[in-house]
């Protein structure tokens, strides 16, 4: 989510808005890391698709459109360069955006967009996720393209020491498990799941092969779900549940009129209700049974947090 000046020379990974969640000490989505920088897989591992955010593909109606088909990650031709006296250039805009960052009672909200990182016709990407307590996680992706687009969200699970569990329940959701943690992972996009396709995390960069530190095939497993439909607007929800592995099982998404996600926590101690409105413009959440509503809304550009009882 870094929207500051890129002081570095290089080394800019596709992994703006992408982000690592852990819970009871247990990293259960991480980063890919990287191995040496001469290994084949170096593009793969600093790439978009094997991080925890979005790549798009543009779909136009018009198929002879040179756009058509086009995919839409993130670009790394970021160089900072030297001037010819030896003294480097002003650092770099990397077109990241950090829009929020805010905590209000209870629940902690970070916004960021990074849609000049794609470039055209990606017009907005935001993403906003808002930590609910100990145990609850939203994360609300607001899209806007200028043409028709696929988004395709990339989930990256940790395997690191081969001790990840993981049970897929088509088409909607996760349940992983590793150590003294669980995360139960919902999509409420409506779209198509692939995987699980065995990725790399690494722990330690060195700068030649096959040394300690470097994943092995199978470290990562990576997931993901792309939409069905191409369109120029699109909001989207993601939750996930955390806990330990077996209270895990007892966190249950509920329906409920007027409200897009709501999850339960065991025994229906907590329950954490979201509603977005179509344009992202407005977010809610409802904390049950304390009765706390806290509202993200955005006007002119101006974003904001608020909490009522």
């Amino acid at each position: 989510t870094g929207g500051e000046p890129l002081h570095a020379m290089a080394h800019l990974h596709g992994d703006f808005n992408s982000f690592i969640l852990t819970h009871n000490n247990e990293r259960m989505l991480a980063d890919t890391g990287h191995s040496c920088y001469r290994n084949l897989i170096h593009e793969l591992e600093a790439s978009t698709l094997t991080h925890n955010t979005c790549s798009f593909t543009v779909v136009c109606e018009d198929q002879t459109d040179p756009m058509h088909g086009a995919s839409l990650n993130q670009g790394k031709d970021y160089w900072r360069h030297f001037d010819t006296d030896g003294k480097p250039q002003p650092p770099l805009d990397t077109g990241a955006r950090l829009l929020l960052a805010k905590r209000e009672g209870d629940v902690t909200v970070i916004a960021s967009d990074a849609a000049a990182r794609y470039g055209t016709p990606l017009e907005t990407f935001t993403r906003v996720w808002l930590l609910c307590g100990e145990h609850m996680l939203f994360v609300v992706d607001i899209v806007k393209a200028s043409k028709p687009i696929k988004t395709k969200w990339g989930w990256l699970l940790n395997n690191r020491d081969g001790c990840l569990d993981v049970k897929i329940i088509r088409p909607d959701r996760l349940i992983t498990r590793r150590g003294n943690a669980g995360m139960k992972l919902f999509h409420f996009a409506g779209g198509n799941l692939s995987g699980p396709t065995c990725a790399y995390i690494h722990d330690a960069y060195h700068p030649l092969p096959a040394q300690p530190g470097e994943g092995k095939p199978g470290s990562g497993v990576l997931m993901h779900w792309e939409s069905k439909q191409a369109t120029t607007r699109s909001t989207s929800v993601h939750a996930m549940c955390l806990d330990t592995p077996g209270a895990v099982a007892g966190w249950h998404l509920k329906t409920e009129d007027g409200f897009d996600a709501v999850l339960e926590s065991p025994r229906g101690e907590k329950t954490w209700k979201l509603d977005v409105t179509n344009d992202g413009s407005s977010i809610r959440v409802l904390e049950a049974p304390a009765n706390i509503t806290t509202e993200i809304t955005v006007a002119d550009n101006v974003w904001s947090v608020s909490s009522t009882k």
